[in-house]
């Protein structure tokens, strides 16, 4: 048969993501014999990803309706099949007699002939979604010949504007300027359509008296779009006392949806800023460290996505994980993704590191943990099938001379949990406490609220599911940290879908397990690669469910991450002065202190901003914990929870009894 003549076309070309629809694809000049089936992949699993409304063919009034045709005459529905698993959506259309080159097969996706509502895109845009296209017919063997005909294209856009995300630095210096973007979005997280490329915004500069906001600067500005979508504000010269403020923002002829209304009666979003006297303090900087794009099974280049990272999150640096396996990821794939980190790396503007994901996929403990390089120079290819590092003591070993860090994470999730029998305090720094996957921290029965997604498997065999189904309680954080592994806290994504940073949620369709992504805090002086590499080392970090709260933890004056000695201190083991901040995006519904994975105290100021200092007197002497390694020691940690159920997990401070 002669399929290079094949003719594929699908119209419209374009789809409103979220938005139900109707498109039609037509295959033209082609034969085929009966039984010949056409399968077209609106997504397929691991390598397409896609949220696509699931094809379905008995029921006309519903949604998702989809009807085939051979010129004009309608297929039976048993013609027709749907495939898919996590996040495949395949369609299969048999043809039930043969089929010249002068027929046309017609598939309508979302028929509304007869009150369906049509089909619905994927929640997430895609530029140049591809729609592959296959004709399988029988073979002389009995398996099937497979053809590839072609590849259909169609943007996937963000649906209309629905509210507005502000972006900035967390950090401004008095007397200098303040940078902010507006990011329209729609319901979904994506940038909402909004055909206006210019606006005018009032921005507020808020302080808060102790009991209520207070206005202290409000200025309009103008705003030009950019070529993502975003409307950069013109700069705001701050000359503000130091200490915190809030942002918010009001864009002429644009009013705030009422599910987007901020605290204390504040309309639209709301960002807390720092004022600092001059460039010498620790700054707060963003970013996100884990995702795919199409070098293993993610959605776009490297270049798109570092690139949607610094312009359309407005994060201050990044990095791509692609894994290690060969069969996925092939050198040059695996150094295009190095090369384009090297590329887009800039210090004092968007950092980038090296990495990958060592993810071994074995479901013995060993977990998935991604890698990270301080430098390019540093950077090698370390995989996990190759007989080299295919353990985490081998990985470890490998790693050594280059000063890489590991992170793992999902730790609790049963596909493939983290065990904790592996750890190397030089390298395993942090651990990943949050991310669309879920919280690892503790479990669903220990109150939290975010449990870790249950894997499609067991997911789909249980009719009900439960929130703690998917749990391995040997993967939980506070496991790690009372066995005495000093790990910060990160949050991140894991995304697949093109969409590094931003509000929407992951791909996977399992309903009230969406997930959004989180960010990862640090604390550094400057942004730079330097700088932010010793503030990740030194696990001056904290991890939040995407949100940009501003948090100060302390102990005796050192910061999350420290490591303080007993025996070069007395006075510890009597009393520990604890300091803590926050400045939240909503208010602050409470902050727990937790000493030793048990809560101290739970304070519930319900106000965007709250700090206390507190004094633990109680002795040292009844606390003490014995890591594996036969010493003493006892920590403290910090959750934050807004009023709009967003959260932070900030690193814990540690006391050795030496």
């Amino acid at each position: 048969m002669d399929d290079n003549t094949a003719q594929l076309q699908w119209t419209p070309k374009a789809a409103e993501a979220g938005q139900f629809g109707t498109w039609t694809m037509t295959v033209e000049n082609i034969a085929m014999e009966a039984g010949t089936e056409l399968r077209i992949e609106l997504g397929h699993d691991r390598h397409a990803k896609t949220n696509w409304g699931l094809p379905q063919k008995d029921d006309p009034s519903g949604a998702n309706f989809v009807q085939a045709y051979i010129n004009d005459r309608l297929l039976a529905p048993q013609w027709i099949k749907v495939s898919g698993g996590i996040s495949g959506r395949l369609l299969h259309i048999s043809v039930p007699h043969a089929v010249s080159h002068g027929d046309r097969v017609s598939i309508v996706f979302g028929d509304r002939s007869q009150g369906s509502p049509g089909m619905q895109a994927q929640t997430f845009s895609q530029p140049e979604k591809a729609i592959a296209v296959y004709r399988e017919a029988p073979g002389d063997s009995g398996a099937a010949d497979t053809v590839l005909l072609g590849v259909l294209q169609i943007d996937v856009i963000g649906s209309r504007w629905d509210h507005w995300a502000l972006t900035g630095p967390s950090d401004v210096v008095r007397g200098g300027e303040l940078q902010l973007h507006l990011r329209p979005e729609d319901v979904y997280g994506n940038v909402g359509q909004l055909e206006d490329t210019t606006l005018k915004a009032s921005i507020t500069l808020h302080s808060w008296s102790g009991r209520k906001l207070e206005k202290v600067v409000r200025r309009t500005v103008e705003a030009e779009k950019d070529p993502w979508g975003l409307f950069s504000l013109q700069p705001l010269h701050v000359d503000l006392s130091p200490g915190y403020y809030f942002v918010t923002m009001e864009a002429e002829g644009f009013p705030h949806s009422e599910g987007h209304r901020g605290p204390h009666g504040l309309q639209g979003p709301c960002l807390p800023i720092r004022v600092h006297h001059d460039n010498t303090s620790t700054r707060t900087y963003w970013g996100y460290i884990h995702g795919h794009g199409k070098n293993s099974d993610g959605l776009g280049t490297p270049d798109d996505y570092f690139g949607f990272i610094r312009f359309s999150s407005r994060l201050d640096f990044g990095a791509l994980t692609e894994h290690d396996h060969l069969w996925e990821t092939s050198d040059s794939m695996w150094y295009e993704g190095y090369d384009a980190a090297e590329r887009w790396n800039e210090d004092g503007q968007f950092v980038t590191f090296p990495a990958y994901e060592w993810a071994k996929w074995r479901r013995n403990g060993d977990g998935d943990r991604c890698v990270y390089f301080p430098s390019r120079s540093a950077a090698a290819i370390i995989r996990s099938d190759d007989g080299h590092a295919d353990t985490p003591q081998k990985l470890f070993s490998a790693l050594r001379p280059r000063k890489a860090m590991v992170i793992p994470h999902h730790t609790s999730m049963s596909g493939n949990p983290c065990d904790w029998k592996d750890h190397d305090d030089a390298a395993e720094r942090l651990v990943e406490i949050y991310g669309n996957w879920g919280c690892s921290e503790r479990s669903y029965a220990d109150g939290n609220p975010f449990p870790v997604k249950p894997t499609w498997p067991e997911y789909a065999s249980c009719a009900n599911p439960q929130p703690d189904m998917a749990e391995a309680p040997e993967g939980f954080v506070q496991r790690a940290l009372a066995m005495g592994l000093r790990l910060g806290f990160t949050a991140g994504g894991d995304d697949h879908k093109g969409h590094p940073g931003d509000n929407s949620v992951s791909v996977l369709s399992f309903g009230h397990w969406h997930y959004k992504a989180g960010l990862l805090a640090v604390g550094a002086e400057a942004r730079s690669r330097d700088s932010l590499w010793k503030g990740l080392y030194d696990r001056a970090t904290y991890g939040t469910t995407g949100e940009r709260m501003l948090i100060s933890f302390s102990v005796n004056e050192d910061p999350m991450g420290a490591e303080l000695s007993a025996a070069d201190d007395v006075q510890l083991l009597q009393r520990r002065t604890v300091a803590a901040a926050a400045a939240g995006t909503h208010c602050i519904a409470a902050v727990e202190l937790l000493r030793n994975n048990e809560v101290v105290w739970r304070r519930e100021p319900n106000t965007i901003f709250w700090e206390t200092v507190w004094e633990d007197d109680e002795s040292l002497d009844r606390l003490w914990m014995r890591s594996r390694d036969g010493s003493d020691f006892i920590f403290y940690y910090l959750r934050v929870i807004q009023c709009d159920g967003a959260m932070a997990w900030v690193s814990p401070i540690w006391i050795s009894r030496q």
